[in-house]
């Protein structure tokens, strides 16, 4: 009925966050990622369903630009750094890469496929 009020971040926040995996994953022949999703995650289904059942994952494939932020959300790479290396590896074919990127990433929160840390701030020391 109520829920609860989440967090909205600015965008130059967003691309300060730090990606973490959080399903297992295997690659494919031609080097692209397949998520290997668990069916039941929490729950009565978890706990009873999932020993019984003989496929116990969702396999998801990632095309060559999903493949590449996956491997990229290593949890000491920011968003902003994905972006970058994407425009490297890609070119124009990635552009608009900010907006790709922001929904692939939100796609994958929703997912819980991946959470989202927060860099330190970088603090100064006064030595006196």
């Amino acid at each position: 009925m109520f829920r609860r009020k989440e967090k909205t971040l600015d965008r130059a926040e967003f691309f300060t966050l730090i990606p973490h995996r959080t399903v297992e994953w295997e690659v494919r022949n031609d080097n692209k990622i397949v998520l290997l999703v668990p069916k039941f995650r929490r729950g009565l289904g978890a706990r009873w369903l999932q020993p019984w059942i003989r496929r116990k994952h969702i396999r998801v494939s990632l095309d060559e630009f999903g493949s590449f932020i996956w491997n990229c959300c290593d949890g000491s790479t920011s968003i902003e750094s994905i972006a970058g290396k994407m425009r490297q590896q890609f070119g124009e074919r990635v552009e608009p890469v900010q907006d790709r990127l922001s929904m692939f990433m939100n796609r994958l929160v929703r997912g819980e496929l991946i959470t989202f840390e927060q860099p330190f701030p970088t603090q100064s020391t006064n030595e006196n």
